[in-house]
């Protein structure tokens, strides 16, 4: 996840070219992991963090005794 910053006209990088790096800034105290930060930007919007709560989701609904499409057990999602 970046973006960038434009200042008169050009593309500024910073000091140590890391201008816009905006993965690693938290949008809340939890959430999916991103960078070993949860709830970070990256986190949320990432393929791994979007698998991490979809793997929260389902693990609430087998402790709730409801069925998940992609799996029949807590074991079988956890492999």
């Amino acid at each position: 996840m970046g973006a960038g910053l434009i200042l008169n006209g050009k593309l500024y990088s910073g000091v140590s070219d890391l201008t816009g790096e905006v993965g690693h800034l938290r949008l809340s105290e939890i959430g999916p992991v991103g960078f070993g930060k949860p709830g970070s930007f990256e986190g949320w919007c990432s393929g791994g963090g979007i698998a991490q709560i979809w793997q929260m989701l389902a693990i609430q609904q087998i402790q709730m005794g409801r069925k998940v499409a992609f799996c029949n057990s807590l074991d079988e999602l956890l492999r």
